[in-house]
């Protein structure tokens, strides 16, 4: 009986898990407010990541449901950190 219960119920799991978000947004320095290029933008806890492009642009795919914490990280070490809660619209993330 408990066999069956767990090969009835671990198929569900999958089930309710998150379906691919797709985050995008744009990495800007917060005094210039001029675009970022090659800033590593990730999702924390995962392994979901991207590089900024000439614009600042970026953008990543993950499973994990919102609310989402994004981090960008320059190559000096500079980060910022954005809480993330829809997939409507394009995150700015700000770099000090």
């Amino acid at each position: 009986m408990r066999s069956f219960l767990l090969t009835a119920l671990i198929p569900l799991l999958f089930l309710f898990q998150s379906g691919p978000n797709t985050i995008k947004g744009k990495v800007i320095n917060a005094g210039s407010q001029k675009p970022i290029a090659n800033v590593l933008v990730y999702v924390i806890e995962g392994e979901e990541e991207s590089l900024t492009n000439a614009k600042g642009e970026f953008t990543i795919k993950t499973r994990k449901a919102f609310p989402i914490r994004v981090t960008a990280q320059e190559l000096s070490g500079k980060r910022s950190k954005v809480g993330v809660t829809t997939t409507a619209g394009n995150v700015t993330i700000q770099i000090p």
